[in-house]
């Protein structure tokens, strides 16, 4: 007599099997993030260098001047670094429909803030691009995860004084005045013009999305707050509380959701990732034009 035998798995041979994909999972899931940030910083790097590309484009076009990182006015929202590179970064149409004069406040073009830019916000931003019907007036629109350099050391003179704090005049942008190429003296590979911008706070209005961050359409506003570029004041990723530390809105840090550190863009149009253990005066010293100091972080 023959005994037919089943043929299939056992319970336990099952569970093994099912243990060990968990296994396997539990060690590529690792590799699979690390490869997913490694593309995330790759197209940040990629927005940085067109918007480094419209920079130079836009200074080919107004006899060498980079655009102004803000223009301000009393008692009106005016367009700043990111409404001007628009023309540069093949968004000519759309520029064409806001009007630069600064006649009407940008803060209420209900036509065109809503448009996200592409290169205007980086992929490692976890919440939404584009915020409209918020209480807050100036969080609606669609976000620019990135700011100029306004240079560092605010409570040295010669700086704009303004109420959201003092503004020094030794970085790449500023409040109502453009930087000639010529003006770089520390050399342009050696000026950090840009970086990432995703501050919030721990309490307060701006302690949850989009937090600091702000639309793309906002220059200035009332002369008293800037969205176009913030000082170098604290280190990168720096933990500060805007309001419950009492931190001036423009000495704010700059920072990314990328592990360690964040993308810049300077002035030559190279981007760099920037640890952010970086000595606070080395990053300062970036973040000036023609202070004279010998840096590089090649």
């Amino acid at each position: 007599m023959y005994t037919k035998r089943q043929l299939g798995f056992t319970l336990v041979e099952l569970l093994v099997v099912i243990a060990i994909i968990g296994i396997l999972i539990a060690l590529l899931l690792p590799a699979v993030q690390a490869a997913r940030e490694a593309a995330r910083r790759i197209q940040c790097s990629n927005n940085l260098k067109q918007m480094g590309l419209g920079m130079h484009g836009y200074a080919a076009a107004n006899q060498n001047y980079f655009p102004t990182g803000n223009t301000g006015e009393l008692n009106r929202w005016k367009p700043g670094l990111f409404v001007l590179l628009l023309p540069y970064l093949e968004q000519q149409s759309l520029y064409d429909r806001i009007d630069i004069s600064g006649q009407t406040d940008t803060i209420d073009d209900e036509e065109n803030k809503y448009t996200p830019i592409p290169c205007y916000t980086c992929p490692a931003w976890p919440y939404p691009i584009v915020y409209r019907n918020q209480s807050i007036k100036w969080l609606n629109g669609a976000m620019v995860t990135y700011r100029g350099t306004s240079g560092a050391y605010p409570t040295v003179g010669p700086y704009t004084k303004l109420k959201d704090g003092n503004v020094p005049l030794n970085g790449m942008f500023g409040m109502n005045w453009a930087r000639r190429i010529s003006d770089v003296t520390d050399g342009l590979s050696s000026t950090l013009a840009m970086g990432e911008y995703v501050q919030m706070d721990r309490t307060g209005a701006y302690a949850k999305p989009p937090g600091n961050v702000r639309p793309w359409i906002l220059g200035s506003s009332f002369s008293m707050g800037m969205y176009g570029s913030m000082v170098v004041e604290y280190p990168i990723n720096a933990d500060v509380d805007r309001f419950g530390e009492g931190i001036p809105g423009h000495w704010l840090p700059l920072g990314s959701y990328h592990p360690g550190g964040m993308n810049g863009l300077f002035a030559d149009g190279s981007v760099t990732f920037l640890s952010e253990d970086i000595k606070l005066q080395l990053y300062r010293e970036l973040a000036t034009v023609n202070r004279g100091e010998v840096v590089s972080v090649q």
